[in-house]
């Protein structure tokens, strides 16, 4: 199944274009900024300050809701689930902003889904620029084949991943805590 068929894709907004004009006496409106850095190959938001970012012109529809799968266009192309305390990001035009239909994929599942190899050879393949940037389009994230189970499966899947994480996370820290006591002997 093509993810276009299970989901709205959008790319995130050109800020660029609409940087505040100080001159202007047009409404302001202020935005925290989704990075780069709030992705992960893992499908989990990675905490990050966010930079702020004014306006003349109301970019809300660009903003991270609840339950959006928001994915990196330029590389490393990753993909992560945004939950209710991650909303309200301006999401910028090198990513795209994914709303599924959570009555057949559920919108956790496929920010894993999308940072597997297989979805990544995929996206290799379309990925086009110049030697510096090189820029997926929406277009070719829209025509990407995607294999989805049954909801209860994905949750099942969601279930295993998230403990799997959270354990490879802990003893992260138990090693970097290990390593501390064993500097601090000598």
């Amino acid at each position: 199944m093509k993810l276009s068929e299970v989901a709205n894709i959008v790319m995130g907004a050109a800020i660029s274009r609409y940087k505040c004009d100080i001159t202007s006496d047009s409404n302001k409106f202020s935005y925290s900024l989704f990075s780069q850095s709030m992705l992960s190959d893992k499908g989990m938001f990675q905490e990050h300050q966010a930079e702020m970012f004014e306006s003349n012109k109301d970019l809300s529809a660009s903003c991270t809701k609840a339950d959006d799968v928001i994915f990196g266009l330029r590389k490393p192309n990753q993909a992560v689930y945004i939950n209710q305390n991650n909303s309200n990001l301006l999401v910028q035009s090198y990513m795209a902003i994914i709303r599924c239909n959570s009555d057949i994929v559920l919108p956790e599942y496929l920010a894993f889904k999308l940072n597997t190899a297989d979805i990544q050879n995929q996206l290799s393949k379309s990925v086009q620029g110049g030697s510096m940037i090189q820029l997926l389009k929406v277009s070719h994230l829209r025509e990407i084949n995607i294999d989805i189970p049954s909801i209860e499966h994905q949750q099942k899947l969601i279930n295993i991943l998230k403990t799997g994480y959270s354990e490879i996370e802990t003893l992260e820290n138990i090693i970097i805590e290990k390593q501390k006591i064993l500097k601090s002997i000598i």
